[in-house]
């Protein structure tokens, strides 16, 4: 059983929540099922995230070709064919007609143009699909990107340009690139070389933003901090009360 209604936008710091609650729906009552997560190329630092915190490692899929389509397809008409009750009362009467129409071809060549006319039809719809799939060692970035977060985003009236623009002016950092830039409601993700991050990052030390100081992390680190924000909300802090002896 394949869930194909199971594709997920993750937004940080809740990736974990939506991937359990929306993989939780693939298999019910006991029933077991193939999650499929459809993401896009820059939310591929997500996936490797969730893989750590599950334990567990996604198998990439690559959709299929035009021609793979039309090949399964195709196989699964011939399977509907083959397996088809007969109605011999309904078409009875027909049957010499039929017979009339197709005599004097063979029963191969009867295959061979049926398969023709249906493999024409699938082909001729995905003639023109382009193939989709990439290769991830080549995807924009590369290896050579880190994922940073900063604690500015759409309440501060940014849009990934103007975001872009912002942390080029004032950086300063020579030869500076940022690709693969989300920004969200208070706070923003974007990917830079490995080898320009920590300069980044400490030419944002003292930056304020509109009397609010600006930081930049490393977004794995940021997420692994609020998740123990929210494992441990607050420390207790019982040293009073030890000062004061016990309490009945």
């Amino acid at each position: 059983m394949v869930d194909l209604t199971h594709i997920i936008n993750y937004n940080l710091p809740d990736d974990i929540e939506h991937y359990t609650h929306r993989s939780g729906r693939t298999g019910r009552a006991g029933k077991s099922g193939i999650s499929i997560v459809i993401i896009h190329l820059k939310e591929i630092y997500k996936i490797k995230q969730i893989e750590k915190q599950i334990g567990k490692k996604f198998t990439p899929a690559k959709i299929p070709t035009g021609n793979e389509i039309c090949e399964k397809q195709l196989y699964h008409l011939v399977d509907k064919v083959k397996n088809t009750e007969i109605q011999h009362q309904e078409i009875g009467a027909f049957l010499p007609a039929v017979y009339e129409k197709l005599k004097g071809i063979s029963k191969e060549e009867i295959i061979q143009r049926f398969v023709s006319a249906e493999f024409n039809r699938f082909l001729n719809y995905y003639r023109n699909a382009p193939d989709i799939n990439v290769d991830l060692k080549k995807r924009e970035g590369g290896s050579g990107a880190t994922r940073l977060f900063v604690n500015i985003g759409l309440m501060e009236r940014f849009t990934p340009k103007s975001l872009k623009i912002y942390l080029f002016e004032t950086a300063k950092v020579a030869n500076l690139r940022i690709i693969n830039v989300d920004v969200m409601k208070n706070c923003s993700f974007f990917e830079t070389d490995s080898g320009q991050a920590e300069p980044l990052i400490a030419a944002f030390q003292k930056v304020k933003f509109k009397n609010r100081r600006v930081q930049i992390e490393y977004a794995d680190r940021r997420n692994r901090k609020e998740k123990e924000i929210k494992r441990y909300p607050k420390s207790r802090d019982f040293s009073s009360s030890n000062k004061t002896g016990k309490r009945y």
